[in-house]
C-alpha cells in the first residue's frame, strides 16, 4: 500500500465512499482505505484484491417480563407463567468486514464496535 499525500486525496475522485473509510474510483481502479479517524489514507489498486471474511459476535439476553409472567400465570398456572415472562434479546457485539490485499497485512473495517440491539425488522431488511 502506498500512503498518499494530501493533494491526492483531496482532489481524488471517488465513484463509491463508505463513510470516509474507503473511497473508490471504477475507472482508474484505485482504492483509498482508512482503518480510523486518527489513520491515514492508503492507496492500492483494487487487482490487489484477495479475499474477505465478515467477522461478527453475537450475545443473546434472557430478560424476565413481570406483567407477562403474572398473565401467563393466571392463564395456564405455574409453566404459562414462566414461558409468557420470558423474553430473549438478542445483541451484536461485533461486526467488521475483514479485507485481504496481496502482500499487505489484512484490513478491518470496523462497522460495529459496541453492544447493539439486534430487532427481526432490521435482519429482515438486511
Amino acid at each position: 500500500m502506498i500512503i498518499p499525500d494530501k493533494d491526492f486525496v483531496k482532489n481524488f475522485i471517488s465513484d463509491y465512499t463508505v463513510n470516509g473509510y474507503l473511497k473508490f474510483n471504477n475507472s482508474t481502479g484505485e482504492l483509498l482505505v482508512k482503518k480510523g479517524i486518527l489513520h491515514r489514507w492508503r492507496q492500492i489498486n483494487i487487482n490487489q484484491f484477495e479475499e474477505y471474511e465478515i467477522i461478527h459476535k453475537y450475545d443473546n439476553q434472557h430478560k424476565v417480563n413481570t406483567p407477562g409472567a403474572v398473565l401467563g400465570g393466571v392463564i395456564a398456572g405455574g409453566i404459562g407463567g414462566a414461558m409468557l415472562g420470558q423474553k430473549t434479546v438478542t445483541y451484536l457485539n461485533k461486526l467488521i468486514v475483514r479485507v485481504y490485499f496481496k502482500g499487505e497485512q489484512p484490513f478491518d473495517f470496523k462497522i460495529i464496535t459496541s453492544k447493539t440491539k439486534i430487532y427481526s425488522l432490521t435482519i429482515t431488511k438486511a
